[in-house]
């Protein structure tokens, strides 16, 4: 089955970790995925899902056409006009400050599907136990890599950038790519990789709130990581109130242990159930997280 949808960076050689967790996870669930303009036979004709990534704002769903179904997505801390609000067909969103901002009931389904990827993707039979930093994508680059495991305490530093599903490559994409390689000063893995090295850390100091949400799907420690300023606060609360936990910003693996201990290992999950139920079209069963014994 073809499913018309929309997420940050789609069809980019080069795009964010949280945006690429997209086509991994409608692929799992017995879709291919295309863009909203693509002629292509679809489930959704005239519409368009929103998957993952705070995209419920007027900036965001401005440029996109027509009915919107909502499947995870979260806000980003402000107020959504009539004209847009109105184009929803909400299903899940990420978490209770997206459900309350948005004006939602208290039944609406909350969660971010990015949770689900235990379920797709197995946890390594042993962790590395690596501490690594994550930063956030358009971070990555304002400093060295060695500057910043020396100002972090990290033993490595892990780029956001992967590697996408380009539509059909040009010029100004293969640039792009470039200055993103560049920035991460690495050579950009695929999404897979990337996810089972934070699957597989020790702890993970991260500015990506898709790491976040990947550490604890697989129950690796993290905090999140202030690296001098942090994308969209909005966005980070509504995933601690998602988990139940209150949230630091903090700028060390030490200080980040220190929170995690007080803080961040008592996080209480969502209903997953819930939300692969609350998926708005025909989908393949995934199968139970495949976990080992030392996680």
């Amino acid at each position: 089955m073809t499913i018309r949808c929309h997420y940050w960076g789609q069809g980019r050689l080069v795009i964010n970790l949280g945006d690429a967790l997209v086509p991994l996870l409608l692929n799992a669930l017995g879709h291919d995925v295309v863009t909203a303009q693509s002629t292509t036979p679809a489930v959704n004709p005239g519409r368009q899902l929103l998957v993952i990534g705070s995209l419920l704002d007027d900036s965001d769903l401005d440029r996109l056409q027509g009915p919107i179904d909502v499947w995870g997505c979260g806000w980003r801390g402000k107020p959504v006009a009539s004209r847009n609000r109105d184009r929803l067909t909400i299903h899940a969103v990420r978490g209770p400050l997206s459900a309350k901002g948005l004006g939602l009931p208290a039944s609406t389904v909350i969660g971010d599907p990015g949770l689900l990827m235990p379920s797709i993707i197995a946890a390594p039979r042993t962790r590395h136990g690596k501490r690594l930093v994550l930063p956030h994508c358009l971070r990555i680059g304002t400093t060295s890599r060695a500057e910043r495991l020396k100002s972090t305490g990290a033993d490595a530093v892990l780029s956001p950038w992967v590697l996408g599903h380009p539509s059909r490559p040009n010029w100004p994409m293969l640039r792009q790519a470039i200055a993103r390689t560049t920035a991460a000063r690495r050579l950009p893995t695929d999404a897979r990789t990337t996810i089972k090295q934070i699957a597989g850390a020790g702890f993970v100091l991260t500015g990506s709130l898709h790491g976040a949400i990947l550490c604890h799907a697989y129950g690796t420690p993290w905090a999140a990581y202030d690296d001098q300023g942090i994308d969209t606060p909005g966005k980070w609360h509504d995933l601690a109130a998602l988990l139940q936990i209150d949230i630091a910003l903090v700028r060390t693996i030490r200080a980040g242990e220190d929170w995690w201990a007080t803080y961040g290992q008592n996080a209480i999950s969502p209903d997953l159930k819930k939300l692969v139920e609350a998926f708005p079209f025909q989908a393949t069963p995934l199968l139970p997280p495949r976990r080992y014994a030392n996680h």
